[in-house]
């Protein structure tokens, strides 16, 4: 089990994981790197631990849970329900809180990649968009995850400050990366600005989204991923500090 999220509201309080390997998100040159699978985190004291039901969430009765499968995150009351690790980088250097309203995460190590999921449930076809605010250097990505399982792995699409996105498998049973396709769009603003970024994983079609603009979409027939849960991520390559505050995080029918 990674280590739980929970984020109590008071100013700069930093929490701090880490671990290593070799993939390097940003790498558009190799589909096909290797990396370790992340080890288990320890995990974070809790005054009251939530058990993610695993199953789908087609014809589920959620009455008996205050947590939604489709709902929007604005931050301003602590988020409960999520896990994170640090797939590679500097665990000194990585930190995350919940300050005015925004979740707002700081990278100050090269090529280090922090991640998050909701595991209150699972989803086979699913949309998930952020509202997120550049206030750092242009070279990193925002990510959005579906489908992640630890036993399987997930997909993965990118966006860069700078005009990039990329779409990646990840295999859980070979530990590694494939590239899925990458190019540039007009859509992502550059610099210091907001960007809306979606994702949407509808049966073996992948499409990304910027600013309600599609920017690709592509048919997945290799992985076949079927189900799992849903998330986020930031990552850092080689210009620093990192700095990106998520005004809202939303999951959704596609």
């Amino acid at each position: 089990m990674k280590a739980v999220l929970k984020l109590i509201l008071v100013p700069a309080l930093i929490i701090i994981v880490g671990m290593a390997c070799s993939f390097n998100v940003g790498d558009t040159g190799s589909s096909d790197a290797d990396v370790s699978s992340p080890e288990e985190p320890a995990v974070i004291p809790t005054n009251e631990a939530v058990q993610a039901p695993t199953e789908d969430v087609s014809g589920q009765d959620t009455s008996a849970s205050t947590a939604e499968a489709f709902t929007t995150f604005t931050f301003d009351e602590e988020p409960t329900d999520w896990t994170y690790w640090v797939q590679e980088g500097d665990e000194e250097k990585t930190s995350f809180n919940v300050e005015d309203g925004k979740f707002k995460v700081e990278i100050t190590g090269k090529q280090t990649y922090l991640y998050f999921t909701y595991d209150a449930f699972t989803y086979d076809n699913v949309y998930i968009e952020t509202v997120v605010e550049n206030r750092g250097v242009n070279s990193q990505s925002v990510s959005l995850l579906c489908r992640y399982s630890e036993d399987e792995g997930w997909y993965e699409a990118n966006f860069q400050n700078d005009g990039l996105y990329n779409v990646f498998a990840y295999d859980a049973r070979k530990n590694s990366y494939d590239m899925l396709t990458s190019g540039g769009s007009n859509a992502i603003k550059q610099g210091k600005e907001v960007n809306a970024y979606g994702f949407s994983c509808n049966d073996k079609k992948l499409t990304l989204w910027a600013n309600g603009t599609q920017v690709t979409e592509i048919k997945e027939n290799k992985y076949a991923l079927r189900e799992g849960n849903v998330g986020f991520a930031v990552s850092s390559y080689d210009s620093l500090p990192v700095v990106v505050e998520f005004e809202e995080v939303t999951i959704s029918e596609p």
